[in-house]
């Protein structure tokens, strides 16, 4: 019988480590500061508000 770790996708064990939450983590931050710039600087400048 084979150990879930075994069972368990490649990308999935490695996302698991603690390096890789931190990573995920940054990449999930990045990803929201991308979207709100976009997002919230059209909606700002379109009522007169430069961020």
């Amino acid at each position: 019988m084979e150990s879930e770790a075994a069972s368990a996708p490649r990308l999935r064990r490695l996302v698991w480590t603690p390096v890789g939450l931190l990573l995920v983590g940054l990449a999930l931050i990045w990803a929201i500061e991308v979207l709100d710039t976009v997002v919230l600087g059209d909606r700002l400048q379109r009522n007169g508000i430069h961020p």
